[in-house]
Formats: C-alpha cells, sequence, structure tokens
C-alpha cells in the first residue's frame, strides 16, 4: 500500500472509517499527515521481527470483534512478544467504529498504559474493572 499513490492511500484510510470525511476531503489536513502515514503503512508493509522477538515493556492491544486488518487473535498473539504486562481491549464493530462510538479507545489506552506503568513500577495502580469497560 505505501507503494501506491495518495488517491489509494487515502481510500484505504476511508475504508477504515476512522477519520472524519471532512478531513481527508481537506487538502492542507491532508497535506500535514499524509508523508507520516505513508511511512506507517511502509513500516508496517515491510518489517518483520523474528518470530521469537520479545519485548521487555508493557503492550496494549486495541482492536475491534470484526476490523478488517487485525482479528482479535493476532492481537492477543501480541502476549507472546512481551516479558512485560499485557493488556487486550476489544471494540465492538471495528477498532474506530467501537472505540469512536464510545469515544473510548484513546481513553482505553491511557488508562492501560497508566495501569501496566503502574504494576510494571509499583508506582501506580488503575483497577483492572477500568480497563473492561
Amino acid at each position: 500500500m505505501h507503494l501506491q499513490g495518495d488517491d489509494a492511500l487515502l481510500r484505504d484510510i476511508r475504508a477504515l472509517s476512522g477519520t472524519a470525511p471532512h478531513a481527508l476531503d481537506d487538502e492542507d489536513i491532508v497535506g500535514l499527515f499524509l508523508s507520516s502515514l505513508r511511512a506507517d503503512y511502509r513500516a508496517i508493509g515491510t518489517y518483520r521481527a523474528p518470530e521469537d522477538a520479545v519485548l521487555g515493556c508493557p503492550v496494549v492491544a486495541l482492536t475491534g470483534d470484526t476490523g478488517p486488518k487485525t482479528t482479535v487473535e493476532e492481537a492477543q498473539d501480541w502476549r507472546d512478544h512481551t516479558t512485560g504486562p499485557f493488556a487486550l481491549k476489544v471494540f465492538s464493530g471495528t477498532l474506530f467504529e467501537g472505540s469512536t462510538a464510545s469515544g473510548s479507545a484513546t481513553f482505553s489506552l491511557v488508562i492501560a498504559a497508566f495501569s501496566m506503568i503502574g504494576s510494571y513500577t509499583e508506582r501506580f495502580t488503575v483497577p483492572t474493572s477500568v480497563l473492561r469497560q
């Protein structure tokens, strides 16, 4: 995808339904993020970590139960790639549909991160019930 033209890349972003259509129609706004987005797509499309790669840090995986890019099982597989804490948040629908409907993707990520940092460093604690909203 990263080798495709701008129109193809923007079509893929539109298909994910996570960006306001008026933002994607505004050339100035698109100009602000298109090169960064293309770099993300390049990394996704070209980088392959070794299967036995393991991180020593907390990992938070967010996905939707009907996501077009990542299944719940694939997101859960990240658990095998960290020796640190792991949290999985599954939204109803696609990641963007479920998270924007409730406005909770960013909140969930922040809470999970602080919870992990807390349990990881024993400085902060956030009840796990908050992570299961």
